[in-house]
């Protein structure tokens, strides 16, 4: 008896555990950005209202800000800059996942025109010792 107890009790986390990542949309351990904005794409098709991409990021656990003429750096490789994008208006939105010592930030840029989503920018930044 006790040791159903213990494997309902199981059962149970285990449940919990998968409905909440079903519920954030994106595995939490998602570790590409090509595979990441893959994920966001589902979540928030390009040429979604623009006005409906920050409620769907910040369910996911991202923070989000409107910036009008921004700029957004792609990485080409962790650690080293890349191509610059300047005077793009877009939702920036931001996740930190820990890992232990080191730490994950996301960061998302939806880029807006004409109201709607024009396309998705990803990158992940890594920090720690």
């Amino acid at each position: 008896m006790r040791r159903r107890r213990v494997l309902v009790g199981l059962g149970l986390v285990l449940f919990v555990g998968v409905a909440g990542f079903a519920l954030l949309d994106l595995d939490p351990l998602i570790a590409d950005p090509i595979v990441m904005r893959a994920a966001l794409l589902d979540v928030i098709p390009l040429g979604t209202a623009i006005d409906d991409a920050p409620e769907a990021m910040e369910r996911r656990g991202f923070r989000c800000r409107d910036i009008e003429r921004g700029d957004w750096i792609d990485l080409v490789e962790p650690g080293r800059s890349g191509v610059v994008r300047s005077g793009i208006d877009l939702i920036r939105c931001s996740r930190k996942a820990d890992q232990g010592l080191v730490f994950t930030i996301w960061m998302v840029g939806i880029v807006r025109k004409d109201g709607r989503v024009a396309d998705i920018l990803v990158r992940r930044d890594l920090f720690g010792p």
